[in-house]
């Protein structure tokens, strides 16, 4: 797409853009963790423990891809 508009984003633009987009897909993740888990825990409601054991595991899984992602900058 740059070379057809024969333009070449400055290597700060670049690093803008990525970081960008790292913390969009980061803030979308979140955002849909946050989304299960609330669903988890309002259809287990009758078993609690359930309901917060997959919680727990989401959110570990959630921390553990956020720092894959932070690594790879």
């Amino acid at each position: 797409m740059f070379k057809i508009l024969e333009l070449q984003p400055s290597p700060e633009q670049t690093s803008m853009a990525v970081k960008l987009i790292e913390q969009a897909i980061i803030d979308g993740y979140r955002e849909s963790a946050k989304h299960c888990s609330t669903v988890a825990s309002q259809s287990l409601g009758a078993d609690s423990d359930i309901a917060h054991k997959i919680s727990d595991e989401m959110r570990r899984e959630n921390l553990l891809l956020i720092a894959n992602l932070s690594s790879l900058q």
